[in-house]
């Protein structure tokens, strides 16, 4: 299905939105490329492969690159907006999402249905889960009647349309996670309901959904639409978002400071590394070069995030 044209491209400011305070940085001494990645920094055709390291003016958990407008959006966890940038232009404009609870604005995995509208997750600490969208028009809201107790992380959206989150609950000390397909009208269903205590990362790549597990370091999993077995496909300490990659390959971020490329029977091996904390990864098969939304976990003030280039071959 053809994807329908989103006038929230860089340029169009939307009423109500404001420009980002976000600032750049063109320094070269970022993060080591590794082992999927080419030798030297590159911009082709207004095209930057990196790798390059962007000061962020914000705290970027989610993240997704939309091939069809050539433009990267990222979910700012402390300023509670999706913001967008650009090949050429840069950082451009942000867009607030619906209003934060007081328990925070705990923005989570970002996805781009097939109607051009923005999905991400909010975590809730147990009283305000919800799944938030950013519409065209500028307008935004949350999907109606779902269970606000659910702690709610990854999304993703599969080759027919649908789209997916994570999320968990505590049982006393107990996480029991669960994975389910959301209905725009305001339900979901859950499609893997065993096997997970944290899931974060999620991704549908080919027939298989994929999830990593927090609690357990495990990357999984299931072949859609069913999703009966769940197996286990690789492992990651610490797993965080995750992606698409080249080949046969999953990204996975990891708080030990690296992304990793897991593939079936194959050592996992590292895409980036020198990280602070990642968080969010997407990845321009077009243009073979992953984004990285690095987190800074040292300070609660301050914090000193960036968006990383990586070239991936």
């Amino acid at each position: 299905m053809q994807r329908m044209a989103w006038i929230l491209g860089v340029g169009l400011l939307a009423a109500g939105c404001d420009e980002a305070a976000t600032t750049t940085s063109a320094s070269h001494d970022t993060v080591s490329s590794d082992a999927l990645s080419s030798d030297a920094s590159s911009t082709t055709a207004g095209v930057t492969r990196g790798p390059q390291k962007l000061l962020l003016d914000g705290d970027p958990n989610g993240i997704w690159w939309s091939e069809s407008r050539q433009t990267l959006y990222l979910a700012d966890d402390n300023n509670n907006r999706i913001l967008t940038w650009q090949d050429g232009s840069g950082f451009g404009q942000a867009f607030p999402l619906l209003a934060a609870p007081a328990s925070g604005s705990g923005l989570g995995g970002l996805v781009e249905d097939w109607s051009g509208k923005l999905w991400v997750t909010r975590f809730g600490f147990g009283t305000d889960g919800a799944v938030l969208w950013l519409a065209g028009d500028g307008s935004t809201g949350k999907l109606a009647n779902l269970d606000v107790t659910k702690r709610r992380l990854g999304m993703a959206i599969d080759g027919a349309g649908n789209v997916y989150d994570s999320w968990f609950i505590k049982n006393g000390s107990a996480r029991i996670g669960t994975v389910a397909k959301l209905d725009p009208a305001g339900s979901e269903t859950p499609i893997l309901t065993s096997g997970l205590q944290k899931p974060v990362g999620l991704l549908v790549k080919g027939k298989y959904l994929y999830v990593d597990d927090q609690e357990t370091n495990a990357v999984l999993r299931c072949a859609l639409p069913d999703c009966k077995q769940l197996e286990n496909f690789g492992n990651v300490t610490t797993p965080d978002l995750m992606s698409d990659g080249p080949g046969d390959a999953v990204l996975v971020a990891s708080h030990e400071g690296v992304v990793v490329a897991v593939r079936p029977s194959v050592a996992n091996q590292v895409v980036a590394s020198g990280l602070q904390e990642p968080h969010g990864v997407a990845y321009d098969a077009k243009h073979k070069r992953l984004f990285i939304a690095d987190h800074d976990p040292t300070s609660a003030d301050g914090e000193t995030n960036y968006l990383h280039i990586v070239p991936v071959d």
